[in-house]
């Protein structure tokens, strides 16, 4: 039997590491997704990962609270790689038996032994008991805490993974509940079977500072999903009312207080990645949080108004890496996508390769364009307003598509927009080797630049930035202008020309974080 974890978090370095020590004390694995933290949370589950520890990780983008269908998707993962059960965890939850430990009897028998009756076609509902702990640093359940006498009227889902297969089921907001498929325009909850012995302790106050850290964050998050009308998460929100007129925060009282028992073992755990407690700036991350959600209202902006982005991408016989290009295309979250393949110098037994690779996308037109006219047909034939260059080995992550065509369309002094690339071995050893040049844009996250500078500095230095063309968002209507006159290096170079004849007497921008990765 396999039992995995799913999680999704946010800003949780006080408590990440103590949650994944101690789950991973009676669980098999955990899959966590990162959503956009900015402290140490992320590298902490790294360096634990690096340790060897079953833990997979992956990132989620975007300010809104979308927990249910990460953790949803992490729950499939999981059933696909194994897993007879998964319970579905925030970082301050821990499932304990009830009572305690007993002499002799490690932690994993104890909840182990709950799971040997359980049904892989069932969903159960485990208590959820809240506990306050005192202030301190080290292993969370090493310190004195007092509990709630009884559970939460509302428990966590433990999914089985044939009853997930079978109907088609999806994880709650919070994950309190396993929901059936819509049907009519309504999803209704599993019944749940109560499990005995066990219970998730959830830690929903560590300090005041984490308290208010989850407040301003968790709750313009939770507004961006559901608006502000929504019991969700409606402790944040109550915190969040605090911190704007000025009060102070303090744990919800316990209407029943007992002592939480002792875990024998807990004061032997150390913890190596958390980092000591400090005072969080508030005005900080609340000033993040709004700069986060202007930006999506902005990239919102530019899905609704849409230009048509083509995507040119360039086979020169590789077929696994162009593989990894064409998926990444396929893959990026942008309405209106044109693909074309370019790929001039293709032979008969190189196209029916090339087409078996076309033919596994989930999209309904790939224009393939072949033969020494190939250029010719694609200006006759493109119909994007911006257009997007991608050799093979290029691989576009996740959101660039979007993110350069909101940032260029809403400012018409720029005709191109360039990005930072992530390099992989054949672009490191050129940089290495000193055979591109970086752009001098400073430390900012964005900046514009003079395209005549930018063009003859490719000139004087024969040389090209980091990814090239690739690297660039540029429109149409410049190739128009310029009479798409073929390059002599539009099969090398990374199209070196092609980018240097954009750039002269244009202003273009340059966002430094990186949305291209060069294979």
């Amino acid at each position: 039997m396999i039992i995995s974890i799913v999680s999704m978090v946010r800003n949780e370095a006080d408590v990440i590491e103590s949650f994944v020590r101690h789950n991973l004390g009676w669980a098999d694995r955990i899959y966590v997704a990162v959503h956009e933290s900015t402290d140490e949370t992320l590298s902490i589950l790294q360096s634990l990962q690096q340790d060897g520890l079953p833990l997979f990780l992956s990132e989620v983008r975007g300010a809104a609270q979308v927990q249910s269908e990460v953790v949803t998707a992490l729950m499939y993962q999981a059933i696909a790689e194994g897993a007879s059960f998964v319970l579905p965890l925030d970082a301050d939850e821990f499932l304990l038996p009830d009572g305690g430990t007993a002499p002799g009897v490690s932690l994993k028998t104890l909840c182990r032994s709950a799971f040997s009756h359980l049904e892989e076609g069932k969903v159960y509902a485990i208590p959820w008991v809240r506990y306050v702990p005192r202030s301190g640093q080290g292993f969370l359940l090493a310190r004195k805490a007092y509990r709630e006498k009884w559970p939460e009227k509302i428990s966590k889902a433990l999914l089985g993974a044939r009853a997930v297969q079978e109907a088609e089921l999806s994880v709650s907001q919070g994950s309190h509940l396993a929901l059936l498929p819509e049907k009519n325009g309504e999803r209704q909850a599993v019944v749940a079977e109560n499990i005995k012995g066990l219970h998730i302790a959830h830690f929903p106050w560590r300090s005041e500072g984490q308290a208010a850290k989850k407040a301003a964050v968790g709750w313009l998050g939770n507004v961006a999903k559901y608006t502000r009308y929504t019991r969700t998460a409606y402790q944040w929100r109550e915190g969040y009312r605090k911190l704007m007129t000025g009060r102070g925060l303090q744990p919800e009282p316990l209407l029943h207080p007992v002592k939480a028992p002792k875990l024998p073992g807990s004061e032997l755990v150390r913890l190596c990645y958390t980092p000591a407690e400090e005072k969080e700036n508030l005005l900080s991350l609340l000033m993040e949080a709004a700069e986060q959600l202007a930006e999506e209202c902005a990239e919102l902006k530019a899905r609704l108004l849409a230009p048509v982005v083509s995507l040119i991408m360039l086979y020169k016989g590789d077929r696994e890496l162009f593989a990894e290009t064409i998926a990444s295309a396929v893959a990026n979250d942008y309405p209106l996508k044109e693909y074309i393949v370019l790929a001039p110098e293709l032979d008969e037994a190189g196209e029916a390769a090339l087409t078996e690779i076309l033919e596994q996308q989930p999209v309904e037109s790939i224009a393939l364009l072949t033969g020494p006219e190939a250029w010719e047909m694609l200006q006759e034939g493109i119909h994007g307003e911006y257009l997007q260059w991608l050799p093979e080995g290029c691989v576009l992550l996740p959101d660039r598509l979007i993110k350069t065509t909101a940032a260029l369309s809403a400012q018409e002094e720029l005709s191109l927009m360039l990005t930072a690339v992530e390099p992989g071995p054949y672009l490191s050893a050129k940089l290495e080797a000193k055979e591109v040049f970086e752009l001098d844009t400073g430390k900012e996250v964005f900046m514009p630049g003079d395209g005549s500078q930018a063009a003859q500095a490719i000139w004087d230095a024969r040389q090209n930035f980091p990814g090239g063309l690739a690297a660039a968002l540029f429109q149409k209507r410049q190739l128009d202008a310029l009479g798409w006159r073929k390059p002599k290096d539009w099969l090398e170079n990374e199209g070196r020309e092609i980018l240097a004849s954009l750039l002269a007497g244009h202003a273009y921008g340059y966002i430094s974080e990186p949305l291209l990765r060069i294979k």
